[in-house]
């Protein structure tokens, strides 16, 4: 439905993100113990609310948020099919790139505020505008690091947003070296234009950080414990 301050867009493509969906897929199917392990920063939350309002609050609000469905998706785009008044950047029949958990869901129709869509250029097109989402936060990685031409780049984890990484860091003029457990991503990372892309236990890729190791690390992959960041720390150049 409609609201204030933003737009009602008919979806013509949605991106399913494997990793922040297919973690959403996976913790819906666990037990309740199972999903405590798997979230200890929402144990956290929920001690939090025993002692400030007892156990008996606690366990109603933990039931009833698990018994709420939860819309997937958030990177879509479309066409507007409706503007609220207070919106004057966009007009109904707009192309435009749409993003946000809890807006851009893979559903036909999506109120989402103004702030999270974009107006696309003609020459675009819409099955493409639909990873905007997901690109920006590969561009985002990239503007936080600073990176600048010449420079050295360790990826770590080559799926969606690691290979989207990837291809800007190249478009920036760094040498991008790939790590990930899958060898044909590392394959694709390869095609991308990065120098080198292996398994971690390879010994192919270390020496194409050069000796002084690399200017900066880009974690683009999840674990369960301090592995990732391990490598990480190993493999940056000292300070």
């Amino acid at each position: 439905a409609l609201q204030a301050g933003g737009v009602v867009i008919r979806s013509c493509f949605s991106v399913v993100s494997p990793g922040t969906e297919g973690t959403k897929l996976k913790e819906a199917k666990l037990s309740l113990p199972e999903k405590a392990r798997a979230r200890p920063d929402l144990v956290k939350l929920v001690m939090d609310v025993v002692r400030q309002q007892g156990l008996r609050a606690a366990y109603s609000k933990v039931i009833n948020r698990l018994e709420q469905l939860t819309p997937l998706g958030y990177s879509l785009a479309g066409e507007i099919v409706a503007v609220a008044d207070d919106v004057d950047e966009f007009s109904v029949g707009d192309r435009v790139a749409a993003g946000g958990a809890g807006y851009a869901n893979h559903a036909e129709y999506n109120f989402v505020p103004r702030n999270l869509v974009v107006a696309l250029p003609q020459q675009v097109q819409l099955e493409h505008a639909a990873f905007t989402t997901i690109g920006s936060i590969a561009m985002h990685a990239y503007r936080q690091s600073e990176s600048s031409l010449g420079e050295v780049a360790l990826v770590i984890g080559l799926g969606l947003v690691g290979q989207l990484l990837t291809q800007i860091l190249v478009a920036g003029g760094v040498s991008v070296v790939g790590i990930d457990l899958d060898s044909d991503r590392c394959r694709l990372a390869e095609a991308a234009g990065a120098v080198c892309a292996a398994v971690p236990g390879s010994a192919q890729w270390r020496p194409a950080l050069g000796p002084l190791g690399a200017d900066v690390v880009f974690i683009v992959a999840g674990s369960d414990d301090n592995t990732l960041l391990e490598l990480a720390a190993n493999n940056v150049r000292d300070r």
